[in-house]
């Protein structure tokens, strides 16, 4: 069997990766020895088997960006632990970062916490709420830079999301950055150069934009005092606690409201405040280290009792 897939019998290590993480983006890493994989194998049962794929999702048959990016196939490194699972008569568990809208229908997945550092400490602890910036004081101003990820080559998410931002006003700060931008015909304009993190956490709209699943920025984009803009079609472990204009604002994944949105923000400015402090509240209590392990024993139950810890 592969070395891509993290395995656990009855929370054991029965196999290990070949490399440290499990996924890795920047605030988006699991590494297979870290709080979240640790926490997971403490309350593993006995009669299970708990695969984490090496991915940072859409872990499906016929998946050719897997397959492609992660040398994951799904037919030599999933199936056999399905078999193998119905062979000892085990419940098979599928760890996961994130899912588009398919799902494979015989199988038990677990959407897993991004994140080892906020698993640990909570969000709210890296991005404390009274360090940031009151709403007030915050700019109109539109910043954002991505990586230009994503399925479509040029007429990914990311690349259209740019066009469509450029064509609404070409003096923003909305920008590309230049990785995985080969012979995807990007036009220069769109590119801006390298910009720290908390640059982009002092405007009243935070964009949240997917790439080749979700965005490294998935969690944390609602700690930092804005409007939360996502623009997602993927399913992660938090995405139940969403509410539309509640704690975040929803953008069609074609991009067709989007200007429409940018627009009621700088209109309805009481209101979009709201927003903001409801991505905060959410920050602060499902984003919590003790949210998140409550969360992972619910989920893990559903399917098979766990140990208490």
């Amino acid at each position: 069997m592969n070395p891509n897939v993290l395995v656990f019998e009855d929370g054991v290590l029965l196999k290990d990766i070949n490399t440290d993480f499990v996924w890795r983006g920047f605030c988006s890493s699991a590494h297979k020895n870290g709080p979240i994989m640790r926490y997971i194998q403490s309350i593993l049962p006995p009669r299970s088997l708990f695969i984490v794929p090496r991915s940072d999702g859409n872990v499906t048959r016929n998946n050719t960006y897997n397959e492609g990016y992660h040398h994951l196939n799904w037919e030599t490194d999933i199936e056999p632990y399905i078999k193998y699972a119905k062979d000892t008569s085990r419940v098979l568990l599928v760890g996961v970062l994130s899912l588009l809208e398919y799902r494979e229908p015989d199988i038990n997945y677990v959407y897993i916490p991004l994140e080892d550092d906020f698993f640990s400490m909570g969000v709210e602890h890296w991005f404390p709420q009274d360090q940031l910036l009151p709403w007030e004081q915050r700019t109109d101003e539109l910043v954002w830079r991505g990586g230009c990820s994503g399925i479509g080559e040029g007429e990914s998410l990311r690349i259209r999301f740019a066009k469509e931002i450029y064509k609404y006003n070409p003096n923003t700060q909305v920008r590309l950055g230049r990785w995985w931008s080969e012979n995807k015909g990007i036009p220069e304009e769109l590119f801006g150069e390298h910009m720290h993190h908390m640059s982009m956490t002092s405007q009243k709209i935070y964009f949240i934009v997917d790439g080749n699943v979700i965005a490294s920025n998935h969690m944390w984009g609602f700690a930092t005092g804005a409007v939360p803009f996502l623009i997602s079609n993927a399913y992660c472990w938090f995405s139940e606690y969403l509410k539309p204009y509640v704690n975040y604002i929803p953008i069609a994944y074609d991009l067709s409201d989007l200007v429409e949105k940018l627009e009621w923000v700088k209109n309805n400015d009481e209101a979009a405040k709201q927003i903001a402090q409801g991505a905060l509240e959410l920050t602060r209590t499902v984003f919590s280290a003790d949210f998140q392990r409550q969360y992972l024993r619910e989920q893990f139950s559903k399917y098979i009792p766990i140990k208490e810890t």
